[in-house]
């Protein structure tokens, strides 16, 4: 093997064990591994390290992520204080409001110990609808339908109280 064959095996061994975590994703349940490439063509793959902010609370929110590997904490200042709203770990999708309305974020998002997220932003999503407009409806139908789920998820526990 050369060493561009081996960085091409090494992209579509990596990319395969991204599509392994993702896949499991509500955003990513039923695509193929075909659609994961074209879609991770323009996602961005970055590492957090441990209590680094991923984004902040009032921040424009440009786009959703995805959790590789690692957890998520969620936190928002209520009376001035920070309180934990909740957590995620692999697999998990957040952020996905953004991606459809680009307006500010609510929580803080923090890293709590070393993680690999990847992030899809609205350009992104953009340009993917140029080049492949079936993958991204069907994309944006299941970001849709996350949203929805949280915000079913969140008046039932308003209605509860």
């Amino acid at each position: 093997m050369n060493l561009k064959e081996i960085s091409i095996f090494g992209n579509v061994l990596k990319s395969r064990e991204i599509f392994a975590v993702v896949s499991k994703s509500e955003l990513f349940r039923d695509i193929t591994y075909w659609e994961w490439r074209r879609i991770e063509s323009v996602m961005h793959e970055r590492v957090y390290h441990k209590e680094e902010i991923v984004f902040s609370q009032g921040e424009e929110g440009l786009g959703l992520y995805v959790v590789v590997s690692g957890s998520i904490q969620f936190t928002s200042v209520i009376d001035g204080v920070h309180k934990e709203v909740g957590r995620t770990t692999a697999g998990h999708a957040f952020g996905e409001l953004s991606i459809i309305d680009g307006r500010e974020r609510t929580l803080t998002a923090l890293a709590l110990e070393d993680s690999k997220l990847v992030g899809f932003f609205k350009p992104d999503l953009m340009r993917l609808l140029e080049a492949e407009p079936k993958i991204a409806a069907k994309f944006c139908f299941r970001v849709a339908e996350l949203a929805c789920r949280r915000l079913r998820e969140g008046m039932e526990k308003v209605l509860k109280k």
